[in-house]
């Protein structure tokens, strides 16, 4: 995982002709890097929000287990979709 901001860009045209955010892109940038476009305004992707915190993550496999818990940084073996630890899932229901 890479820590950055994310941001919700709408371009000058979407601005001037105001098509109501049809242009718009939700952009996640590292540092001082280049920006990668996440999903443009008509996209839709599976997500997961935590109630109690408000952390959010976009699902883009939901097959995919990480080697870490992206919440309490527990371990996460593999073929688990649920942390041991603080029981935070990425799964989709």
């Amino acid at each position: 995982m890479a820590a950055g901001e994310i941001s919700l860009d709408a371009s000058i045209a979407d601005l001037v002709i105001a098509h109501g955010g049809a242009l718009s892109r939700l952009r996640f940038r590292e540092g001082n890097d280049k920006p990668v476009t996440v999903m443009n305004e008509a996209d839709s992707m599976p997500a997961a929000r935590c109630k109690t915190c408000g952390y959010v993550v976009i699902i883009t496999d939901p097959e995919y287990t990480d080697t870490e818990c992206m919440v309490c940084h527990a371990a996460m073996p593999a073929g688990l979709n649920a942390c041991p630890k603080c029981g935070w899932t990425y799964k989709v229901d």
